[in-house]
């Protein structure tokens, strides 16, 4: 269990569980005194000499009080350590170990500046490399609260070895039974104290000193969000968001295109954003109001463009996020998003530009991650059209500034009676990003639109080029 759940008690035998008789007590006041944990005088004696003090320290001061025994009593003592009273026997305290013992509390750590939140649903995820990315590697006071969700924080407490012990980090638990990443991230969020939060999978890393470089871009710009590096293990830049080229600071939720970000990595400002939750939907897509209420807010927003990566990992088999579901699981947070009082708040112009996103990243990213043409039954045909339809329906001219092989699977998706295998052709064929077709939208006079083709291919280079 985590510190908090620790049951931290007095040792048997300490103090404040019982007191050892102390000679005298029957006979003398002082005794009784000293029993109680008040100094003991002692009146001098005519004609005796006081010792100097030794090499030690220790000396007999005014009124004969001894040094060894006020020390005690000023530790709680209460054993009546004085003249005439043998100190009690050294008894070391307990020491940390792979689980705390009683009587045993962690140090004092400095209030944190972040509170750091991974989410943990199996005890076979590399959950000891996200931590240790994070404790290891960071010089600002943080927290890091792991939340052990529907899994039993003992085994992810075995898992962390070592790293359970650092007072920096707490086990959260969460029993939902909802196969959602976004309960977790909450229960950290509703925990919180710290100025800012930041969100991780258990997955992840971050290059060492991330989060310090984040609070540097926050301080010195005043930041209510920040937005990190994000990269690939073993590879370059991820491309998102493809914001306006060497622009660090007070960035657009429009002109630079944030609502390609969908996960609010980074820092959040509690203060700004406290209040604010994941959608808690089954499946995929509960950050996404969440980052288009960051977007979109008129917040500070900067980007740390070259500070260490937020390191993202594919090498667990089980991830939630890519485990293939039925469509209507993916389109849920679509449905609840355009219906929301949030993107009726928009103007136009940002209500475009968060729909382009949709229809790229995830009306078309929906088809991508099924490939198999069985899985493509009439119902999960319809399902697909009428999503594409809501996002047209909040964004009218949103595709409008779409490569013309986006339009083609666009007609593709439409017509739910085509063959399976068109609609993955289609797919396949607007990632085919330096073809002229993927390049250019319909319309030739959008050809330089922020949102068309050309622009966003240009922007998305220069991000992963780290400019």
């Amino acid at each position: 269990m985590g510190a908090s759940e620790q049951d931290l008690r007095l040792r048997p035998g300490s103090p404040r569980h019982h007191r050892r008789p102390v000679a005298g007590d029957g006979e003398h006041r002082s005794g009784l005194r000293a029993r109680r944990g008040h100094r003991r005088l002692h009146r001098p004696v005519p004609g005796r000499r006081h010792r100097r003090p030794d090499a030690g320290g220790n000396r007999p001061v005014q009124g004969g009080i001894r040094h060894g025994g006020v020390d005690a009593q000023r530790r709680g003592g209460g054993q009546g350590v004085g003249h005439g009273h043998r100190r009690p026997p050294h008894r070391p305290g307990p020491q940390p170990g792979p689980l705390a013992r009683p009587g045993w509390k962690r140090p004092a750590v400095p209030e944190p500046r972040v509170d750091h939140i991974i989410a943990v649903h199996n005890p076979r995820r590399p959950i000891y490399r996200a931590v240790e990315s994070v404790l290891k590697h960071t010089a600002a006071p943080i927290r890091v609260s792991v939340v052990c969700h529907n899994t039993d924080p003992g085994e992810i407490r075995r898992v962390l070895g070592e790293l359970a012990d650092d007072p920096r980090l707490r086990l959260l638990e969460l029993q939902d039974g909802v196969r959602s990443p976004s309960g977790p991230f909450n229960a950290g969020m509703d925990a919180a104290t710290a100025p800012f939060t930041s969100i991780m999978g258990s997955d992840d890393e971050l290059e060492p000193g991330a989060i310090d470089s984040w609070l540097a871009v926050q301080r010195r710009d005043g930041a209510d969000v920040v937005i990190p590096r994000l990269a690939h293990a073993g590879a370059a830049n991820v491309p998102t968001p493809p914001s306006r080229p060497f622009r660090a600071a007070a960035l657009d939720g429009v002109r630079d295109r944030l609502s390609y970000r969908s996960a609010p990595l980074g820092l959040v400002s509690r203060e700004r954003f406290g209040a604010l939750r994941l959608m808690s939907v089954p499946g995929t897509g509960g950050d996404v109001e969440y980052s288009t209420a960051l977007w979109f807010s008129g917040a500070r927003i900067s980007r740390d463009r070259r500070g260490p990566a937020y390191r993202i990992h594919n090498d667990a088999s089980d991830r939630v996020t890519l485990a293939p579901k039925p469509v209507a699981d993916d389109f849920i947070f679509l449905n609840r998003l355009l219906a929301s009082e949030l993107l009726r708040a928009l103007t136009p112009q940002q209500c475009e530009a968060l729909v382009v996103k949709l229809i790229r990243v995830h009306i078309f990213g929906t088809v991508h991650n099924r490939q198999d043409p069985a899985l493509w039954t009439p119902a999960e045909r319809a399902t697909l059209a009428a999503g594409l339809e809501g996002c047209v329906g909040a964004a009218p001219h949103a595709v409008e500034v779409l490569s013309r092989s986006d339009r083609a699977l666009i007609d593709v998706i439409r017509d739910v009676g085509a063959p399976a295998d068109d609609l993955l052709a289609a797919a396949a064929g607007r990632r085919r990003y330096l073809s002229p077709p993927s390049l250019v939208p319909r319309n030739p006079l959008l050809l330089l639109a922020r949102e068309a083709p050309l622009r966003f291919a240009v922007a998305s280079a220069l991000v992963r080029a780290g400019l």
